[in-house]
């Protein structure tokens, strides 16, 4: 070649090649999607925060809507950001549905929002935001702070993270900032972010068995390049998900402790007893209940809820075998339809058949200092 000699071509050989960074690695990250026991505490603090909607701050009612409204949807925080009242539909407190504005479009898209059906929790929550800030609404705009800051990211992220934290804190006693064991307690609690819960739901839709243009609808993608990769990662997930059900062991006791309350003897509770059916089995004395009032199913609910104070000599063994025969049967059900992977119920048992398991390493734990 012209202007180099043969030493330039030795020399140009054993220069390593530049690093070029893999832009899509994230999407086949092990940690990306959400775990089930982080997905259980969100859960079971929407239950229970819906049922005392009415009592919360009106900053706590935004992070609330924000939280769910990233759980179900996926949004950006700059799509969050846009969205106005009337993007909101209430079909008779019975159906609820929202337009997703568009984000980070690389060219004009000329087509009409995607309008996502929401949970009745969701549209229940945003109802409530709606009718209690519909005075100060600013241009319509749903999800506006008070200070009109425009630090999108940061602010959804901070209410975000704020009603994690408030969740988590039910165990303890005592304002939040001024308990030493509390602090070190949510150092351990995960930081989520909206993005965490986009790369959620783009994976789940693809673990469902959704198309490459149904992944890319849903999060307002302009093409399918994204949706593939979710796809592509799919096997991936779900080999990770099955052991860090079964073999993470040092997560699950770090989740127990915000997921559950506190283990003791049957003997020294003085308030209600948790008692129902499993696999038709009845369980009794397994643990008491905290909360003066509950909707949630009696001991397949218990186990992952902060009032649930499980008893050290109960039964917790008998429950998780009970459970386990359940998602064998679900399963069995599941693979004669051919619908396998596309069983909720399944997915769900393993997450409280994990929190069971949880309870049993405490108590064992436990006995073994004593």
């Amino acid at each position: 070649m012209p202007g180099f000699s043969v030493d330039d071509l030795i020399d140009l050989e054993s220069m390593a090649p530049p690093f070029t960074r893999d832009l899509w690695q994230s999407y086949y990250d092990l940690e990306i999607k959400l775990k089930p026991a982080v997905l259980r505490f969100l859960e079971m603090g929407i239950g229970r925060d819906i049922g005392k909607i009415q009592s919360l701050t009106t900053e706590d009612l935004r992070g609330f809507s924000i939280t769910i409204l990233c759980l179900e949807s996926g949004m950006r925080p700059a799509q969050l950001f846009k969205l106005k009242e009337e993007d909101f539909k209430n079909r008779h407190n019975r159906y609820f549905s929202i337009s997703i504005p568009p984000a980070k479009q690389a060219k004009r898209v000329d087509k009409a929002p995607f309008e996502l059906d929401l949970s009745p929790e969701a549209g229940t929550i945003i109802q409530a935001l709606i009718d209690r800030c519909r005075p100060d609404l600013a241009n319509g705009q749903l999800l506006r702070f008070p200070d009109g800051s425009l630090a999108m990211a940061k602010s959804f992220d901070k209410a975000l993270n704020s009603r994690l934290r408030a969740w988590a804190a039910r165990n303890f006693v005592g304002p939040m900032p001024e308990t030493a064991e509390l602090k070190d307690f949510l150092r351990h609690l995960p930081h989520l972010t909206a993005y965490d819960f986009r790369h959620h739901v783009g994976h789940s839709l693809a673990m469902s068995g959704a198309s490459a243009d149904q992944i890319a609808r849903v999060l307002g993608h302009s093409s399918t390049v994204a949706a593939r990769h979710y796809i592509a990662a799919t096997p991936e997930l779900a080999v990770i998900k099955q052991k860090a059900l079964g073999e993470n062991a040092a997560y699950q006791e770090m989740m127990g402790m915000i997921l559950t309350g506190e283990i003791g003897e049957e003997s020294d509770w003085r308030g209600r007893k948790v008692a129902g059916m499993v696999d038709n089995r009845l369980f009794t004395g397994i643990g008491g209940c905290s909360s003066s009032s509950c909707d949630f199913e009696p001991v397949r609910s218990c186990y992952g809820c902060s009032d649930f104070n499980p008893f050290l000599d109960g039964d917790h063994a008998g429950v998780r075998d009970a459970l386990k025969a359940e998602a064998a049967s679900q399963l069995a059900i599941s693979d004669a339809a051919g619908q396998t992977h596309r069983n909720p119920a399944v997915l769900q048992l393993e997450g409280v058949i994990a929190e069971v398991q949880v309870v049993i390493n405490h108590c064992k734990n436990r006995k073994g200092c004593q």
